[in-house]
C-alpha cells in the first residue's frame, strides 16, 4: 500500500504501447483501485492479511510470471525482505542488470525506520 501512489504515477506516465505485469499487495480486496494503465499492463492483485509478517505470497507471485520478450526494466517498492528476494530473482536468476531495475524499501517488517535503513546500508540497498 504504501507504493500505490508511486506505482499509480508511473503506470499513468507508461507509454501507451508498453507491456508488462503490475503485481500489487494489499491487505483486503477493499484496498483494490482503479488504476489507469496501459492496456498491455496487466494488474495482479495480490490480497494478502497478513501483509505486516515476513511472508513470500508478492515474491512467488511474481516468480510464477512468464518472463516476456525484450529487455525489461522491473520496478520494484515495498518491504525490505521482498525487495531483496525481487532484486536476488532479477539478478541472479534472470542475470538482468542492476542498471536496468529500480528496487526501494518503504520498511522493514518489525523494524523501525532506523533499523530499516541500517539493515539497507549492511544489505548494499534492497
Amino acid at each position: 500500500m504504501a507504493a500505490l501512489p508511486a506505482l499509480s504515477i508511473n503506470l499513468e506516465r507508461l507509454p501507451d504501447h508498453a507491456r508488462g505485469y503490475c503485481v500489487i499487495e494489499v491487505a483486503c480486496e477493499a484496498d483494490r483501485q482503479q488504476l489507469r494503465h496501459p492496456s498491455g499492463m496487466e494488474l495482479i492483485w495480490v490480497v494478502n492479511p497478513a501483509c505486516k509478517q515476513p511472508n513470500t505470497q508478492l515474491v512467488d507471485r511474481v516468480r510464477g510470471l512468464a518472463w516476456l520478450p525484450d529487455t525489461p526494466y522491473p520496478w520494484f517498492a515495498g518491504e525490505f525482505d521482498a525487495m531483496r528476494a525481487m532484486r536476488g530473482f532479477c539478478r541472479d536468476e534472470q542475470q538482468l542488470d542492476k542498471r536496468r531495475m529500480y528496487l526501494s524499501s518503504y520498511w522493514k517488517s518489525g523494524d523501525t525506520d532506523e533499523g530499516m535503513k541500517r539493515a539497507k546500508r549492511l544489505d548494499g540497498g534492497a
